[in-house]
């Protein structure tokens, strides 16, 4: 019970921690809008009279004296303790505009939360903290967020205290280095948007990462268009107990156009993390990422309905399938059959002898699954694979197996169209809206006699039968 309470405690703590970062957005995206404009002391004459002249601008940031070389424009930071401290952004008497570069004259040591603290400063093109002592820092929340031009970061040595990594780097759309190999990651449990639109990174090597407590990954790889290989096999994706996969997934791995190589663990489920690449997967198996073994091919909607497949962590690593001369495209089918439909009634049609609509060569059409529906071959026999309430699948057309509509989705794989499209049924007696609790949604009646589209066969709630009829709503199986 004890742990119970824990867990539920901890999932409501992030919670709150995912309502304050939406609520916040606009101060951790551009934290100078809120402070520098607001709250920044006036400049005084002295500094006035240095950015006239040319000369170095000295000005006070912590309690430390920062000073700004206006030709090479260079910030020079000295030797000191700074323990929450604002921003560099919002220093007074500098232009965060104008930051190429900053230099760690001796050594300094960051105390409690290092929010934003180098954010916001689109020319630093490069930093390097291996004069800069982290050992207690608890918050990187934003660290380097919304450096625009910032190519390389290195020397971070010590993130062993630090428990949140939200928007690290985000936003660094010049990023090409950044060094991970000392992060000490075990204490942290949001990596929220961490690696967010960084979209001239190619490799991220987090091998050495301790994802045992992170249960925040929303958004962490987010629009990394670059990213040519991924190995997230450290995480546990949406599949530990007491953990809200909406919560922790949301959008983890959509974008990423240029992914080539993936690894992943079995049991990670990636319903949520809007993973969309174009293309089809193969797995590496025992073969070689050069010549995988991988019988299947399996486009990213496939992928994502496949997993997990076991309890077991167990490494698995797909590769982008080279399309081999003679190889269909399942998006473009070369010979599609179209046999005319029959005018008959008759039931229990063979499958080698089906009524057919042409697939499209051009683009898919976009469905979203209402019940959950495991996947189908040609003769209506199960395949690996279920889509679940809620992700779009792309179709390709309709095709009738055993005297059941199916849709196509390319590379002898279908799914049943009651599950998307839904059938009519005519109400027997009045009835009410529940929701996925069994609770009255709210006091509206529907009307015997009417008709209502549900979706899939019946779902239990609490002992009871009802019909899906659209998102979290249900009505009793017994009315129609």
């Amino acid at each position: 019970m004890d742990k119970h309470n824990n867990l539920q405690q901890k999932k409501e703590k992030l919670l709150f921690c995912s309502m304050a970062i939406a609520a916040l957005g606009l101060v951790g995206a551009s934290p100078s809008i809120v402070s520098a404009t607001n709250t920044a002391p006036v400049q005084s004459q002295d500094t006035e009279q240095n950015q006239n002249d040319g000369q170095p601008i000295v000005t006070d940031w912590n309690g430390l004296k920062i000073s700004y070389n206006q030709k090479s424009h260079e910030v020079t930071i000295p030797t000191g303790t700074i323990t929450n401290p604002k921003p560099l952004c919002i220093a007074n008497g500098i232009d965060r505009n104008e930051i190429k570069s900053i230099k760690f004259e001796g050594k300094l040591t960051i105390n409690g939360s290092a929010y934003a603290l180098f954010s916001d400063l689109p020319k630093l093109e490069k930093i390097d903290f291996s004069n800069v002592d982290t050992s207690n820092v608890k918050d990187m929340w934003n660290l380097f967020a919304n450096c625009s031009s910032l190519k390389e970061v290195t020397g971070i040595t010590d993130t062993s205290n630090v428990t949140n990594m939200t928007g690290m780097f985000s936003d660094c759309s010049s990023l090409t280095n950044v060094d991970l190999s000392h992060f000490d990651t075990k204490h942290v449990g949001v990596m929220m948007s961490m690696f967010a639109k960084c979209s001239s990174l190619k490799e991220l090597d987090l091998s050495n990462f301790d994802a045992s407590n992170v249960v925040e990954m929303s958004y962490m790889f987010f629009e990394d268009k670059s990213l040519t290989s991924l190995d997230i096999s450290p995480f546990h994706v949406a599949n530990r107990e007491g953990v809200d996969p909406s919560l922790s997934t949301t959008n983890m791995l959509k974008g990423l156009d240029s992914l080539t190589k993936f690894t992943f663990s079995e049991n990670d489920n990636f319903s949520l993390t809007g993973f969309n690449t174009k293309g089809m997967w193969q797995e590496v198996g025992t073969g070689t990422v050069e010549n995988p073994a991988g019988t299947e091919k399996l486009s990213a909607s496939q992928l994502v309905a496949k997993y997990p497949t076991s309890k077991e962590q167990k490494t698995v690593t797909y590769v982008k399938a080279v399309k081999k001369h003679q190889d269909v495209s399942p998006t473009a089918p070369s010979t599609p059959v179209a046999i005319a439909p029959s005018t008959n009634n008759t039931t229990g049609t063979n499958s080698s002898a089906v009524s057919v609509s042409p697939e499209p060569t051009q683009k898919p059409i976009y469905h979203t699954v209402m019940h959950n529906t495991y996947v189908y071959d040609q003769n209506g026999a199960l395949k690996n694979g279920e889509y679940f309430a809620g992700q779009s699948v792309a179709t390709y057309g309709t095709k009738i197996i055993d005297g059941k509509k199916y849709y196509a989705l390319g590379d002898n794989s279908f799914v049943k169209a009651n599950n998307i499209s839904g059938i009519k049924r005519r109400l027997t007696h009045n009835a009410y809206l529940y929701n996925a609790k069994g609770k009255r949604a709210n006091r509206k009646v529907i009307k015997k006699h009417n008709s209502v589209v549900t979706y899939g066969g019946s779902v239990k709630i609490h002992g009871k039968r009802f019909y899906i009829v659209s998102k979290n709503r249900y009505i009793k199986k017994a009315n129609f």
